[in-house]
């Protein structure tokens, strides 16, 4: 995870951002000189062996956050 946007203590985990080369946003459609993508990051599992669990990859980039959650809305 290349930077932390957001923690959430409560379900034990953050949402990371990865910055990516030059492209279109994938919901607003803007050609942007860098993309980002969101990762999920989990703590740990109920077995309590760690995890991470990838819920957006590379292939979906977005110029911003609120790009990222309207697309998932």
């Amino acid at each position: 995870m290349a930077h932390e946007v957001g923690r959430d203590g409560f379900a034990r985990g953050a949402l990371g951002r990865a910055c990516h080369p030059a492209g279109k946003c994938q919901w607003c459609g803007q050609q942007r000189t860098r993309l980002f993508s969101y990762v999920w990051v989990s703590d740990g599992s109920l077995a309590g062996q760690p995890s991470i669990v990838c819920v957006h990859q590379r292939k979906h980039g977005f110029c911003n956050f609120q790009c990222f959650e309207s697309y998932h809305s």
